[in-house]
């Protein structure tokens, strides 16, 4: 079966959606090429697929290419904010973070993403710590983002 998939990688992340051409009330071609011409808030990789399996299944595929398309440094940074969304979202308020692994990314962009999640109203006050490829231990807390050297 046919699948459509688009993805937006914009700054604050990657987006994929995917549609089977059975769910399209016009040619799968069409929609692809009417969302080619839209302007997004980011780069945009639209692609036709073939695959054998369900939505759910199709669309897991879908992100897989998706991730295969985008530089590895994007990839990092969804990975870490995706992972710090989860498991701040699942501590108390006022809980602390503490990363055990350096993250293959350098502290300033470590910090840049650490930010970014921090900036969501639920997690203000958890404090996110951990150790980054260029050997310093990125801590962002209450606002303050510090980086000192390990």
């Amino acid at each position: 079966m046919k699948y459509l998939r688009v993805s937006v990688f914009a700054a604050n992340g990657a987006t994929t959606v995917v549609t089977a051409e059975t769910d399209l009330k016009e040619p799968i071609e069409t929609v692809a090429s009417e969302f080619r011409s839209r302007p997004y808030p980011g780069e945009a990789d639209i692609e036709i697929f073939e695959y054998e399996g369900d939505l759910v299944s199709a669309s897991m595929e879908g992100v897989r290419r998706a991730q295969s398309r985008i530089p590895e440094e994007e990839g990092h940074r969804a990975t870490l904010r995706d992972w710090l969304a989860m498991c701040l979202y699942k501590m108390t308020p006022d809980g602390t973070l503490a990363l055990k692994d350096a993250a293959p990314l350098d502290a300033k962009t470590m910090g840049k993403v650490f930010k970014q999640v921090a900036g969501y109203p639920q997690y203000k006050n958890q404090k996110i710590m951990g150790p980054s490829c260029d050997d310093k231990m990125v801590t962002y807390e209450a606002g303050r983002l510090s980086i000192k050297e390990l």
